[in-house]
C-alpha cells in the first residue's frame, strides 16, 4: 500500500516517490483537467463552497433543478433527482422499490448502494440468472409489477451484460440499475445503460449513479423514465434531510459537454491501442466496456513498483481474499503513458 500525497492524474506523488498512476476511477480524467478545474473555480466564485440548506427548503438554489433537467434531457428521462452522493442515490431508489411491495429479483454482483438487508444478490452468472428470472416472472402468479435490480457493468470482472432478456418479459416491470461505472463512457455517446435498454411500454427504468467516476462530480443522481417516481424520491430522507452536492462542481458539469466528448474520444483511442497490443496475450484480459486491464495474480503492486508504475491491487469485496490486480487507464494518460504500460506488460 502506498499513500498518495495529492489527487493523481496520469502520475501520482506517493510516500515512495512519483509513479505512473494506473489506478482509481477518474475514467475521463476530470479530477486533474485544468479546464474542468477552472470551471469549478468559477463555480466557487459564483456559489461559494457549499449550499448549507436542505433541498426542500423554501430557498432552493436554482443550479440543482437546472442540472436535474439537463440530465433528464441527456438520458431521455422523465425526471432526475440529485443526491449528495451515489450511495445515497442508490439507497433512496431501492427504498422506493421496496415500498411498492412487489417481487424483487437482484442480479449477481449488485453494488451495496442498490441493495438492502432483505435483498440479496444472486450467486450465479448474469446470463444464467437472467434466463432464470424470465422463467420465474413468466410462471409467477403475481401479475406485476416485478422489480429487477442490477449493476450496469461489473468493474471487477471482464464481462458485459446483455439486456435483451428484458424483451422476453411481458408483465409490468421496474428495472433499477446502478450505472456508476458506465455513465459518461458507455452506451450511446456516454449515456450509459439508459441507451442500451430495450424500448417497451411495460418497462419502467430507474437508473442510479455516482457522478464521480467518469464525470468528475462529487454527487449522485437517480434518472427515472417515470416522472412520478422522481417525485416520490423527493420525499426520501436521503434527499430531503441531507446537504446537497457542492454547487460549484455542478456548475463545472454544465460547462463541460464538449470536454467530455473530447475526453471520451481520447479514452477510446487508448482502449483501441491496448486492445490491439494485448490481443495475443491471454494472461491480460481487457474489460469489454471499461478501460480496465485485468492482470495475473503474480503481477501485483510490488511487481509494478519495480517499473515505477502504480496499479490497483487489493482484495474486494472480501478484504481477506486474493488481491485483484487491475491497470485502470484514463483520459488523463497520454498515448506515451499507455505505450509505456503495454511495453512493460509485453516485455
Amino acid at each position: 500500500m502506498q499513500s498518495l500525497l495529492h489527487t493523481p492524474g496520469n502520475y501520482a506523488n506517493t510516500d515512495k516517490g512519483e509513479q505512473l498512476f494506473f489506478s482509481g476511477y477518474s475514467y475521463l480524467g476530470m479530477v486533474s483537467h485544468t479546464a474542468f478545474m477552472q470551471w469549478v473555480k468559477e463555480g466557487l466564485d459564483k456559489y461559494g463552497l457549499m449550499q448549507p440548506s436542505a433541498r426542500i427548503s423554501n430557498t432552493p438554489l436554482q443550479v440543482y433543478s437546472e442540472v436535474e433537467s439537463q440530465i433528464s434531457s441527456w438520458l431521455f428521462a422523465g425526471d432526475t433527482v440529485l443526491f449528495a452522493g451515489g450511495f445515497a442515490a442508490g439507497q433512496a431508489a431501492v427504498q422506493h422499490v421496496q415500498q411498492l411491495d412487489c417481487p424483487i429479483f437482484a442480479a449477481p454482483n449488485c453494488h451495496p448502494a442498490v441493495l438492502a438487508a432483505s435483498i440479496q444478490s444472486a450467486t450465479t452468472s448474469f446470463e444464467t440468472w437472467s434466463q432464470h428470472v424470465v422463467e420465474q416472472i413468466h410462471n409467477h402468479p403475481h401479475h406485476g409489477p416485478f422489480v429487477i435490480i442490477a449493476d450496469a457493468v461489473n468493474p471487477l470482472a471482464p464481462v458485459a451484460y446483455d439486456w435483451q432478456f428484458l424483451s422476453a418479459i411481458q408483465k409490468p416491470l421496474i428495472v433499477l440499475i446502478d450505472d456508476s461505472h458506465g455513465i459518461g463512457i458507455t452506451g450511446n455517446n456516454g449515456k450509459g445503460v439508459a441507451s442500451l435498454l430495450p424500448q417497451q411500454k411495460n418497462l419502467e427504468w430507474i437508473i442510479s449513479f455516482s457522478m464521480s467516476k467518469a464525470l468528475g462530480v462529487q454527487a449522485g443522481a437517480v434518472a427515472c423514465s417515470n416522472a412520478s417516481t422522481a417525485a416520490a424520491l423527493r420525499s426520501n430522507p436521503f434527499y430531503a434531510a441531507t446537504t446537497p452536492p457542492m454547487p460549484a462542481m455542478l456548475h463545472a458539469w454544465q460547462q463541460a459537454n464538449k470536454l467530455y466528448e473530447a475526453q471520451r474520444a481520447k479514452l477510446q483511442q487508448h482502449y483501441n491501442w491496448i486492445k490491439e497490443q494485448m490481443q495475443h496475450t491471454p494472461s491480460f484480459v481487457l474489460h469489454p466496456q471499461l478501460p480496465i486491464l485485468f492482470l495475473p495474480t503474480e503481477m501485483d503492486e510490488h511487481w509494478f513498483a519495480q517499473h515505477n508504475i502504480l496499479i490497483s491491487s487489493f482484495a474486494y469485496p472480501n478484504p481477506a481474499g486474493m488481491p485483484l490486480n487491475r491497470a485502470v487507464f484514463t483520459a488523463a494518460h497520454s498515448l506515451q503513458d499507455v505505450q509505456q504500460l503495454t511495453a512493460v506488460l509485453r516485455a
